[in-house]
């Protein structure tokens, strides 16, 4: 006796489907009650974030009132490209207003590559453009016009050598030539600023400062990042040379949905301790001038005199590391920090606000 077992398909055009849409998850984001995420400081107001589950994209529309500046902000940013760190991209846009009504426009775009060589060695490339027209908080008539250009590459060779989350040993160097102009253009047009140099960031990260194997999900035993930065465009400060050193004094490993918001992951919670110090061109001039690098000699030389300005202080900071759980960023590249910090130190060598509240955003 023979069975014989047979099964009928469907055939394709008998299968329901529709075409895929990208503008269907337009309006399936997430709605945060925060303002000016892709800024260093939060303000009053909302933001949208929605993206693909396909693909490595996240779009953000934000609105909101800085009380500090007394305006109306409202912010648009892209980023999209492959889903690993082979390529990427961003772009922002941000507009504001006040009580004299329009105030000024940003635009950035920036673009990286990066990939793994050898055993542990890794390479990454990258360019960045930004502008922005319109008043400042310096001076609340007159409007300038600012933009700046840069181009870095970078070596590291980070591992994981424990199995505390942050320990990492390793070091990271970057180069990059810059260009920075800035100029009035109204009530005259007047050029202020236009620079070419090079920049160049060493970091070195340290596991552990004590020989201790963290457990259950906490860190205690003191590792260690410190980085340096040589002529930089984009400080306000310390902009010859600039050394920051941070601990991490106490971190808990969450890693939980926020309750009642699971849209939320709430990553870490660190306690932090930094160091900063460096030194400042004399004058103006010595900042206006192109190529800094090429007088280094002469930087050091006022360093042996002690006649170049030179500023440090301490910092106090604990973190609340949190990522979107949604679409396709809701991954480690995502993170956040939401942060709150006290600056100590000499009243001179302070910033200029001691106590801070900001987000550390990867919008």
């Amino acid at each position: 006796m023979v069975l014989s077992l047979t099964c009928e398909r469907e055939s394709p055009e008998a299968i329901p489907f529709k075409p895929f849409s990208p503008f269907r998850y337009a309006f399936e984001g997430l709605l945060i009650p925060i303002g000016g995420l892709n800024s260093s400081v939060p303000n009053l107001g909302f933001t949208y974030l929605t993206s693909l589950p396909w693909y490595a994209s996240l779009t953000m529309l934000s609105g909101g009132y800085d009380i500090s500046t007394k305006s109306g902000i409202f912010d648009f940013s892209y980023q999209s490209g492959t889903d690993t760190s082979l390529f990427q991209y961003i772009i922002n846009s941000s507009f504001a207003v006040d009580k004299h009504g329009f105030k000024y426009f940003s635009g950035s775009a920036s673009t990286s590559t990066s990939f793994d060589f050898g055993t542990i060695s890794a390479a990454s490339f990258s360019a960045q453009a930004n502008a922005t027209y319109g008043r400042t908080l310096k001076d609340n008539m007159s409007v300038y016009f600012s933009t700046l250009q840069l181009v870095a590459a970078s070596y590291s060779n980070l591992v994981m050598t424990g199995p505390g989350t942050y320990e990492r040993g390793g070091i990271k160097l970057t180069a990059g030539v810059v260009h920075s102009l800035e100029k009035q253009v109204n009530p005259i047009e007047e050029p202020i600023l236009d620079l070419f140099d090079v920049e160049v960031d060493f970091a070195a990260y340290i596991p552990k400062l004590i020989p201790l194997t963290c457990i259950d999900n906490f860190t205690y035993n003191l590792p260690v990042k410190a980085k340096t930065e040589f002529f930089s465009l984009s400080n306000a400060t310390m902009r010859l040379a600039k050394l920051e050193a941070e601990t991490v004094l106490f971190g808990w490993d969450i890693q939980k949905a926020m309750p009642g918001i699971s849209a939320l992951f709430i990553n870490d919670l660190i306690l932090t301790a930094g160091y900063t110090s460096g030194f400042d061109y004399l004058t103006n001039k010595d900042y206006e001038t192109n190529w800094h690098f090429v007088y280094a000699g002469k930087y050091l030389n006022q360093i042996k005199d002690g006649t170049i300005k030179y500023r440090d202080y301490y910092t106090v900071k604990v973190s609340l590391g949190f990522t979107p759980n949604i679409g396709s960023f809701a991954n480690s590249q995502m993170r956040n920090n939401f942060y709150m910090c006290y600056h100590l130190g000499k009243k001179a060598n302070l910033p200029e606000k001691v106590f801070e509240i900001g987000l550390e955003a990867k919008f």
